[in-house]
């Protein structure tokens, strides 16, 4: 299906045939029609979350990269 809330086209695929019957290829496009005209993003559930910022990925990534450090190292910093 083509099209997203922000009129952009957009690709939704339902699965491949014949894994995913016509018949529930229509149920799943009538959902998507009700999402989008309620205002939704019908895409936004399949998108994985960031569990973490970058700033909190860096600050661990150095942590951890601090302790493998033994002292003669730390002393060039």
């Amino acid at each position: 299906m083509k099209r997203g809330p922000d009129h952009k086209e957009k690709l939704l695929s339902f699965g491949a045939y014949p894994a995913v019957s016509l018949a529930e290829a229509r149920l799943r496009r009538a959902k998507v029609k009700v999402v989008l005209g309620e205002g939704g993003d019908p895409g936004a559930s399949n998108r994985p979350r960031a569990q973490m910022t970058f700033e909190e990925a860096a600050r661990k990534w150095h942590g951890h990269r601090l302790n493998a450090l033994d002292a003669g190292m730390l002393r060039g910093c």
